[in-house]
């Protein structure tokens, strides 16, 4: 996917795969870096990002895998949004996190909070 959706839910969803998966290139392609204001800044954000992203991808390993992605809540306003989206793991765990997304230039971006 490219930078950015026009709909907040499937960003939302496409964002946790690809944060499971263990693909930095495509997570890091839904983040809002515009607040980073130097080069030493984005760079730190994109060796963060890196490292949860292999986090993600180890834990979905151990837990046998990402079996479905859903969402359970939406708070949706015009330029931002608050996506709440349930990971099933093969293993019968789940796990639920806050998306955080606001809206730039009409495509939707993820919040770093």
């Amino acid at each position: 996917m490219t930078c950015g959706s026009s709909n907040p839910e499937d960003l939302a969803k496409n964002f946790t795969k690809d944060l499971y998966s263990g693909d930095t290139k495509s997570v890091m392609s839904y983040i809002d870096l515009s607040e980073a204001k130097s080069d030493e800044e984005k760079t730190f954000v994109s060796d963060k990002i890196t490292q949860v992203v292999a986090e993600n991808a180890a834990k979905a390993k151990r837990m046998g895998g990402v079996k479905d992605i859903q969402i359970e809540e939406k708070t949706i306003n015009k330029d931002s949004a608050k996506i709440r989206v349930l990971v099933l793991f093969n293993n019968d765990n789940n796990q639920s996190s806050n998306v955080f997304l606001a809206k730039k230039d009409r495509k939707w971006l993820v919040l770093l909070k």
